[in-house]
């Protein structure tokens, strides 16, 4: 599981750094909502019910740019009837995820990165206060995705320190002073958002000492050979 979910959560929190770095609208209340209930204290998985409206940015990041967007072969294990077509049992089917959350009739202008279509003012919607409803992002039924739990809490955890710590933005050209354009559409077959070029800044110096002293406490035995 730990393997499997490696590379999805990165790619999904690569996602998440572009639209940071593309909606400035955004960031700001992510960062208004931190300030607001946390001030100057770094986040942690004990924030979960007071910083929902970065809980809704991994709600729609889940949606929006979708990881395996035509999801995994399930097949059926009895006769099956859908709309006057009979599906045999031993039938490979293929539920694409991509299709159902750029579905216009279940998500208004399904295209734009929106976190507010999970929340009611201030607060989720009923029904969506946990990460893993109100999407497809880990499958359906029997062999739903047994990750999704850790999957939404790691990426609640690495996106609430990355917004309270840093400012992201456009990277600007050296030579032009101009701002690097980034295509929020250039993904590949699998949904994997393709590398793009960025601006990240420390907010404060007292942030970056803070970051920079949390990641000297971690174990570098816990972080694998590659990095210890």
């Amino acid at each position: 599981m730990f393997e499997a979910g490696t590379d999805t959560t990165a790619n999904e929190l690569r996602a998440l750094i572009m639209v940071l770095s593309t909606h400035p609208q955004i960031q700001k209340r992510a960062q208004q909502e931190l300030q607001h209930h946390l001030g100057d204290d770094l986040p942690s998985l004990d924030d979960l019910d007071r910083l929902p409206y970065i809980r809704a940015m991994v709600k729609e990041i889940l949606r929006w740019r979708v990881v395996a967007p035509n999801g995994t072969v399930h097949e059926t294990t009895a006769d099956e009837w859908i709309n006057g077509y009979r599906i045999p049992k031993g039938t490979a089917l293929v539920y694409c995820i991509w299709a159902a959350h750029m579905n216009p009739e279940t998500y208004a202008n399904p295209e734009i990165f929106d976190p507010t279509r999970f929340m009611d003012g201030d607060k989720l919607k009923h029904g969506e206060e946990e990460m893993t409803t109100g999407m497809e992002a880990f499958g359906r039924g029997r062999r739903v995705c047994p990750g999704l739990h850790l999957a939404t809490r790691s990426m609640f955890l690495v996106l609430s320190r990355l917004v309270w710590t840093f400012q992201f933005d456009y990277a600007k050209d050296p030579a032009t002073g101009k701002q690097i354009p980034i295509d929020i559409d250039a993904t590949d077959l699998s949904g994997v958002v393709k590398p793009f070029k960025c601006s990240i800044k420390p907010r404060s110096e007292e942030r970056e000492r803070i970051a920079r002293q949390e990641w000297t406490n971690v174990n570098p035995e816990e972080l694998g050979p590659s990095v210890a």
